[in-house]
């Protein structure tokens, strides 16, 4: 993702996400909560301290699976951002972001507890 401001929409642009920054990490992650949560084997994630990422307009329906808070569009229901409280982190769905800015440099396997 860019250094530059950008925001990053769900599938029907209901809901709009503000990150600012460059990602701490992105990578696929294939663990157990995120499998079931997006029902594939894996997702890309672009992870923020949880201060550079802000819902800029919408309202997304907050939930939790197993153990991260998550927030998905309501409407569409296009997965959006899980945040990581432990860690003061927010994984956004690095689909979602603009073409070219996710570039992963690795893969998280671990299972949730």
């Amino acid at each position: 993702m860019p250094m530059v401001p950008t925001e990053v929409s769900c599938l029907c642009g209901a809901v709009r996400v503000r990150v600012e920054g460059e990602p701490m990490a992105q990578f696929y992650c294939h663990c157990d909560d995120c499998q079931a949560v997006h029902g594939a084997a894996y997702v890309g994630v672009a992870v923020f301290p949880t201060s550079a990422v802000a819902v800029a307009s919408g309202e997304p329906t907050l939930y939790t699976y197993k153990t991260l808070p998550r927030a998905r569009c309501g409407k569409c229901g296009t997965m959006m951002f899980a945040h990581v409280p432990a860690a003061n982190m927010t994984g956004v769905k690095a689909q979602s972001a603009p073409a070219g800015t996710f570039q992963p440099t690795s893969t998280f396997t671990a299972g949730m507890p």
